[in-house]
């Protein structure tokens, strides 16, 4: 979270709006590659289904049936018998005319093997009639159901593969086999890949790029006005207050921009008004000195034409400033900052005395 508010605007822009594309085109992506295995499954499955259709009618469910009980009391070399010989023959006939190039073969699950089943017939050129197997679920169904049935793609160490899976029936429609169509899909799976390169891939690069240079040109949208406000507010903290911002676009920044203007118009009048607050109150202190100067001069002059001597002085007896002409030529001195019992010469009982006035 750090990291992302650290970055630059332009990126904060770009990364979200990078993610969220590469987010729908990875699900774009597998939607396809999904929809394209789906089809590849229907595909390859109704076409081996197609085939086994008409492969079974050649297999002789007696000749099957024999070689059934041959596996079922172990005997040996069941692939140099007549009946193995004649199945795996149409086997690879039937391989040989649809242009398989994988193993078509059939199976058993016999009751005296419960959840194994075994191969039987193929049309390998080397047999391998009686090899163990785990139980398929198909060939469970295909058994149970006399159906025709075929799976879904899946995987092993040598590739992706399809299976499908037809009923061998005897003349009272019992099912007595199984036979089985492999089919690699590599061809189909890489087929399915290209198809999702080519209309997620390409298209969505292209979009991707345009986004890049769409969201470099939005963020420098967005970081050119924030920036110009940056520059104006350390403009206004030199104290220079003639600029303003754009008030132009009608966006958030717009209207962050009309809030700094009508902010800076604030500042302004309030400074105007301390400085006009400042300006006045200098006159009235002058105004005021003035009056106090002729109030003062008018006071002395009143206390000058008095034939008495008028003096004051504080709690401790120093006497202030502006006695009267009259106590100067009664004293013969100017008594300011003199203490009223000095200017009195007293003895020290009269200064005792005098001294009691000033708690008065």
């Amino acid at each position: 979270m750090y990291f992302f508010k650290s970055l630059p605007i332009k990126l904060k822009v770009i990364i979200p709006t990078i993610l969220l594309i590469l987010l729908a085109i990875t699900g774009m992506g597998i939607s396809t590659y999904i929809s394209s295995s789906k089809k590849i499954e229907k595909m390859l499955g109704l076409r081996l289904e197609h085939i086994l259709r008409t492969s079974v009618l050649m297999i002789d469910s007696k000749d099957h049936e024999k070689l059934s009980d041959m596996l079922a009391l172990g005997m040996k070399n069941i692939e140099k018998t007549p009946p193995f010989k004649k199945i795996s023959e149409r086997l690879k006939k039937i391989k040989k005319n649809n242009n398989l190039s994988d193993e078509i073969y059939t199976v058993v699950a016999p009751e005296w093997a419960p959840g194994k089943m075994y191969f039987v017939t193929m049309s390998a050129e080397k047999p391998y009639p009686g090899n163990e197997l785990p139980l398929n679920s198909h060939v469970v169904n295909v058994i149970k159901t006399g159906n025709f049935e075929h799976s879904q793609l899946y995987e092993d160490h040598e590739g992706t593969w399809l299976s499908a899976f037809a009923p061998i029936k005897d003349e009272k429609g019992n099912v007595v086999a199984v036979l089985e169509a492999d089919y690699m899909a590599k061809k189909e799976v890489q087929a399915a890949k290209l198809e999702v390169l080519k209309t997620i891939l390409i298209p969505s690069s292209i979009v991707l790029l345009l986004t890049i240079i769409l969201g470099g040109i939005s963020g420098k949208a967005i970081a050119k006005p924030i920036m110009s406000l940056a520059e104006i507010a350390t403009t206004i903290s030199k104290g220079n207050y003639t600029v303003f911002a754009d008030e132009d676009s009608s966006d958030e920044i717009g209207s962050l921009g009309k809030t700094f203007n009508i902010m800076i118009k604030e500042i302004v009048a309030e400074k105007k008004k301390v400085q006009d607050y400042s300006e006045n109150l200098e006159v009235l202190v002058e105004e005021r000195t003035a009056d106090l100067v002729i109030s003062k001069s008018k006071t002395q002059t009143l206390l000058d034409n008095l034939d008495q001597g008028f003096l004051v002085f504080d709690n401790k007896g120093v006497i202030s400033e502006g006695s009267s002409r009259a106590a100067h030529e009664i004293f013969d001195c100017d008594p300011t900052d003199m203490n009223f019992t000095d200017l009195l010469q007293s003895d020290k009982q009269s200064a005792d005395g005098i001294n009691g006035w000033y708690e008065i």
